[in-house]
């Protein structure tokens, strides 16, 4: 989403609302991986992606810095995605690079409206034969308020960390499945994250982002605890009511019926279908989930894999490894 200097030792980092998660690499493939961190963020520090509590995230980040021996790391974020709106646009086919930016900041309030002042805009232009004659050429277009992510800007610096670049979670994920050679040709796929205190649900084809919608679930955070095990790995355990989680991931499975069907037949008038659904996240208990989703959307469903390096690797450090891969020459990028 932005860029912002060159650099050789990178720290991508992947904040939710109760865990920072850290990959430090010095370059952008996988075997560049230095080491893997995670950390509980306590309570009240981070609500819905919003730093609420400034100072205190302040103080928790520059001792997490010191632990990890970060300093004057460049660093790799996610846009948090509940500030992130995606829009299809479309544009003069004439622009080119800056233009087409420039164009959308021009067009903010008269044919593009957006519910907060000052955003940060990045704009994915889709492949197009380039020997048509065409008048108007199709785009993803993000945005997010500048004051939120300024936060997350200025608190990086203040611990002694550089801003490299910022990006959106759900084309981190697909680039790391498409640079991992899991993506395969003339499949739908959606993706579903499932964390424990949201989800993220995204619709990939031919390499493109064609939808994407976040979701707080209605859990306390305080009902999710955590222990570490001897190699500091986080284990979260749930200690509310069970069948309240359970009727969550219900409605989940129903949302995601939903979205199915709208993709088909509100998008796409019934001329496309998802093939496949990719399972992701840090939800303690997605083999239990696998099997729900297989009964009740009656489709393919493969969890996003971690493929061997010479790091072992948990799942829930696949959306910092997509970061690792930002920058590279990919389709996701």
């Amino acid at each position: 989403m932005l860029a912002f200097m060159k650099t050789k030792k990178f720290a991508n980092i992947v904040i939710d609302d109760y865990v920072v998660r850290m990959v430090e690499s010095h370059g952008q493939q996988m075997t560049d991986i230095k080491q893997l961190r995670e950390r509980p963020i306590p309570a009240g520090l981070i609500e819905q992606g919003k730093v609420v509590d400034e100072i205190g995230f302040y103080d928790f980040m520059q001792q997490l810095v010191r632990d990890w021996k970060l300093k004057n790391a460049a660093v790799r974020f996610y846009v948090p995605d509940s500030l992130v709106i995606m829009r299809p646009v479309d544009f003069p086919a004439r622009l080119q690079g800056k233009e087409i930016r420039e164009h959308f900041m021009f067009e903010m309030g008269q044919s593009l409206h957006l519910p907060f002042q000052n955003p940060v805009l990045d704009v994915h232009v889709h492949p197009s034969d380039k020997s048509a004659d065409i008048e108007t050429s199709k785009a993803t277009l993000f945005a997010a308020p500048e004051e939120e992510i300024r936060k997350y800007i200025d608190l990086f610096s203040d611990v002694s960390l550089r801003p490299h670049a910022a990006d959106i979670r759900s084309l981190g994920l697909y680039r790391y499945f498409y640079e991992t050679d899991q993506s395969r040709k003339d499949e739908i796929y959606l993706f579903f994250e499932l964390n424990l205190t949201s989800t993220n649900i995204s619709v990939f084809s031919d390499n493109q982002l064609d939808f994407t919608r976040h979701q707080q679930l209605e859990v306390d955070t305080k009902d999710w605890r955590y222990t570490l095990d001897q190699e500091k790995v986080v284990d979260w355990t749930y200690t509310g009511s069970e069948p309240y989680l359970d009727h969550l991931i219900d409605e989940q499975m129903n949302e995601i019926e939903r979205i199915m069907d709208f993709y088909s037949y509100s998008l796409h008038k019934g001329t496309r279908n998802i093939t496949h659904i990719i399972l992701s996240g840090d939800y303690p208990k997605l083999d239990q989930v696998k099997k729900k989703m297989e009964q009740h959307l009656n489709r393919p469903t493969s969890f996003l894999k971690v493929l061997p390096t010479s790091h072992e690797i948990h799942p829930c450090f696949i959306p910092a490894l997509g970061l690792v891969l930002k920058g590279r020459d990919v389709h996701a990028s």
